[in-house]
Formats: C-alpha cells, structure tokens, sequence
C-alpha cells in the first residue's frame, strides 16, 4: 500500500477530519512535519478541509531562527497561511530534561493559543510509528501503567484541543521515501543526535538494537499493544466514569468519596477513579505515578484518620471519618 493511501485510510478509519474543518498544522521544519503538510495539501479538497500552519521558534540556538526562516518560505511556496511564536523565557533553565519539558510546554501553549484565536477544529501533529515505538519503550522503562502505555493516541483532547495524528499508521521510513518523491527540502534538527536526552538514547540506541538482535518489527508490535491497551483503557474508564459520577461529592476544589463505596469497586475501576479524580481538580494526568496509587490505596486501608497523602502539583488526599478527600 503506497504512504498516501496508508494515511487516508488511517484518517478514515479513526475519523480525524471532518468536511468543512480548519487543521492547524505544527510545523517545525523537520521532515516529518513538512511531510504531513505537503499529504495534507495534497487531501484537503477530497476530505473539504482547510489547512493553516503553526511555527514555534523556540530560540536556543542561531539555527532556530533559520528554521523559521525555512518555514515562512515553505509556506509561502504552498500558499498556506502561517503563524509564528517565538519563545523568550529560555534563560536560567540549566537542566537539559528541565529545558526539554519546559520549551515543549511552551510549544504547545503557543499552538493552544493559536487553535483558539484561529477558532480550529483539529490540531495536527506529525507523530508517526516510531515515535509510538520510542514513547512506549521510554514508558516502559519508567514502570507506566497500562494507562500510560497507551502512548500517543492517535485522536485526543488536550487542554481543549482536538490533537489529531494522522502519521500513526506510518514509519519514518515511509515519511522519508515520501519526501523524496516529492522532492522537498527540510531541516534537520542535530539536537535530534544528543545521547543526553533520553528519548534520543532510546531512538539511537535500544530501538535499533532491538530490532537488530529481537525483533525486526518491534516497532510495529509496540504499537500493537498501545493499541490493544487503549481500547482496554477505554472500557475501563467508561465504566469508571459511571461509579465516579454516581459517588463523587463534588464542590469547588474538592471532591469526596465514600471509602467503602471506592474499595468495593474491582482495582482497575479504583485506581481508574483515583485517576480521574486527579484529573478533575488538576486539568490532566501528567506526573501521576504508580506509587501514587498505592500511596491512596494504603491511605484507605490502613493508615488511620486524618493522615494526608500529597499528589503532585499539591493535590492533596485526606482520611476523614470513613471519607477519602481531594482538594486541590
């Protein structure tokens, strides 16, 4: 099957564009983000969308500047509107995973703004097979949960935004051979070569070895189980949403449960409503870990009243009189 049909058939089959929607497009100017904006060009009159492009400099180095430079050009040449952010709060930030973090939140909050202002339908980001394959394995190594290795989805809301990811279905392999097809020029990030970061290590260093020594196709068997665990993940929290709207004392910053309530439920369906607790009081998931699970489970079983577990981002959990307490 040839890289176009591939991604149309994977935009098809997951619903990621609806007739008459306006797609931002993340751009960097890397290859697989002048990729997804050349296919979708190349798609938007059968599928009646319209594309706009979003380019953030992040402003660490003189090659930032020249990315954004390329990028104006490249949208200029397709007759594609563009918008640029640059980033200016880089100093003082020593710590390379600090300075990875940060410019990636500063990143997505420009496009966040940009989705908003634009009034768009769908944010599009060029995450492709490997990138899945990496994320797992990064997840993995971290000891995620089932949750958690669901990796990158390829539909999802993020602070209020439909982030869609239509290279999912495809590799960077794929993304390379389709670029040169289409003859078209990119950046090159050399940052993407650092060792020290750790998504760099597991790209440059375990995944080839693991499919050199294990498995030539691990890639594809890494997003085989992201996939079945999302669907898992699904049901799960479905069903979880339905207890947690049923128990949940919700006022202000805080929420409340019946401790008997939450404790005959099945684990999964607990730790799925200690998670959406979590989320309802901090907007998302990010930095929830296992140990903070069995931090709450223990505080309902054994520890006695009044003891307090801290969440990140200063969630708080209190025993109270037979009740769990979240308060933000």
């Amino acid at each position: 099957m040839n890289f176009e049909l591939s991604v149309k058939n994977f935009i098809q089959d997951k619903g990621l564009l609806r007739k008459g929607d306006l797609i931002l497009v993340g751009i960097s100017g890397g290859a697989d983000s002048v990729a997804l904006t050349l296919l979708l060009r190349k798609i938007q009159y059968e599928f009646g969308v319209r594309i706009m492009l979003a380019h953030f400099n992040h402003n660490l180095s003189k090659a930032c500047s020249v990315d954004e430079k390329f990028v104006r050009s490249f949208a200029a040449s397709l007759n594609i509107p563009v918008v640029v952010g640059k980033w200016t709060k880089t100093k003082g930030i020593k710590v390379k995973a600090s300075l990875e973090e940060r410019a990636r939140e500063a990143r997505f909050e420009f496009f966040k703004k940009i989705y908003q202002e634009q009034k768009a339908d769908a944010l599009a980001l060029a995450h492709h097979k490997d990138d899945l394959a990496e994320t797992v394995l990064m997840r993995i190594i971290r000891g995620s949960g089932s949750y958690g290795l669901r990796s990158i989805l390829p539909k999802r809301e993020i602070y209020g935004c439909n982030v869609i990811r239509p290279f999912l279905a495809v590799s960077r392999k794929d993304i390379e051979v389709f670029l040169k097809t289409q003859k078209a020029e990119y950046r090159t990030d050399f940052t993407n070569f650092d060792t020290d970061f750790f998504r760099n290590k597991i790209r440059l260093e375990l995944l080839p070895l693991l499919q050199k020594s294990y498995n030539p196709e691990v890639s594809s068997a890494l997003g085989s189980l992201a996939d079945i665990l999302t669907v898992d993940n699904d049901f799960i929290q479905i069903e979880a949403k339905k207890i947690f709207e049923r128990i949940a004392d919700i006022k202000g910053n805080s929420l409340c449960f019946d401790i008997r309530k939450l404790l005959n439920q099945h684990p999964a369906l607990q730790r799925m409503i200690i998670r959406l607790s979590y989320e309802k009081l901090k907007g998302d998931t990010r930095s929830l870990e296992y140990r903070h699970f069995e931090e709450v489970e223990q505080l309902c079983k054994v520890r006695p009243d009044n003891s307090v577990v801290e969440l990140p981002f200063h969630i708080l959990v209190k025993k109270i009189n037979k009740f769990l307490i979240f308060k933000k």
